[in-house]
């Protein structure tokens, strides 16, 4: 099986490399910020395709808010979006994800899975001041992408 090659070097735009599109609302206007490739979080590979946890800016009148996605590439292809969440699923609301360098912050930095492959230990940045745990499932971001995805 082909791993993805996710290399970048310099600000270029994402959108050549994987096909998620921005939502109606354009709350994810690309991955990366402002539209550039910014490195977050690895993939994870799953029976079903790779996970990717990608933050997302939504340009507002009070400045931009930088918020987690979550989309499922197709794992032969994984230039293929084959899932993509309808609406955000993780964003600024502490103190320390609000306040700070840049606030209303918050982007995937890496991961670390449990022993049974489903418990996901995400360190995210928060504000560009700090970097915080947050723990969750694949399984459950599997199911919430089958309730609130769209087909890519």
């Amino acid at each position: 099986m082909r791993r993805p090659d996710m290399v970048q070097a310099g600000t270029r735009s994402l959108d050549w490399l994987i096909s998620v599109q921005s939502s109606p609302d354009k709350q994810f206007a690309a991955i990366g910020s402002s539209g550039f490739y910014e490195r977050g979080a690895a993939l994870i590979e799953t029976p079903r395709g790779w996970l990717i946890l990608y933050h997302g800016v939504r340009r507002t009148a009070a400045g931009c808010l930088y918020r987690l996605g979550v989309a499922l590439l197709d794992l032969e292809t994984a230039e293929h979006c084959i899932l993509r969440g309808d609406s955000w699923i993780f964003g600024p609301e502490a103190p320390y994800e609000r306040e700070g360098d840049d606030g209303c912050v918050t982007f995937p930095c890496g991961y670390t899975l449990g022993d049974d492959g489903d418990v996901i230990n995400l360190y995210y940045g928060a504000a560009d001041t700090s970097i915080a745990p947050a723990t969750g499932s694949v399984g459950q971001l599997l199911d919430w992408l089958d309730r609130h995805g769209t087909a890519a």
